[in-house]
């Protein structure tokens, strides 16, 4: 096996990458027919440099090309450290604008656990998620009236210090309740 694996590869002088002119998949990595199965090429040649694999870890190309089988261009890492260094990781933190067209940048932006995330969106999501179990009013600062249907406009509204608005009508109907029932 180890001579056939071998034939399959074609050294490249500049880069010290060692081209797999094999099989391929899809995404361009080399496939190695063992018995009547397929393992990747790169994985293969791990194993055949004496090195072995770790659970819980993957390969990484560290020269980022996928043909590539030279055993010292690969490294075990996780998998989220894998993503990190590929294309779709550079792609994510180059992003200037999330995929409805905000930009991810200034107020608009939050980075949470290593990633970032659009805020209008955030909101979006749960205003949703809140409408979805029944919870669907928007915030006070939007509402035109009261839960009771008194409209927030003139003397009937009352803005708090904390920015909080309040309608006067049932303010005072409160508080008038609360008197009776204080005064028995």
């Amino acid at each position: 096996m180890n001579e056939r694996f071998w034939s399959k590869v074609m050294p490249e002088p500049n880069s010290g990458c060692f081209l797999w002119l094999g099989s391929t998949d899809s995404s361009g990595y080399g496939t190695f027919s063992i018995g009547s199965g397929k393992r990747s090429a790169h994985i293969v040649a791990w194993l055949l440099g004496g090195r072995e694999l770790v659970a819980g870890l993957e390969l990484d190309h560290k020269c980022r090309l996928r043909s590539c089988v030279n055993p010292d261009h690969l490294e075990l890492v996780t998998h989220a450290e894998n993503v990190r260094r590929g294309d779709l990781g550079k792609a994510r933190r180059n992003k200037t604008h999330c995929n409805k067209g905000h930009p991810l940048a200034g107020d608009n932006l939050r980075v949470f656990n290593g990633k970032r995330y659009c805020v209008i969106c955030g909101r979006e999501r749960t205003l949703r998620w809140q409408r979805a179990r029944g919870k669907g009013l928007p915030p006070t600062r939007d509402r035109t009236h009261c839960p009771q249907g008194h409209p927030y406009i003139g003397d009937n509204l009352y803005i708090s210090p904390h920015g909080a608005r309040h309608c006067r009508t049932c303010t005072r109907d409160r508080m008038r309740v609360r008197r009776q029932s204080g005064s028995r």
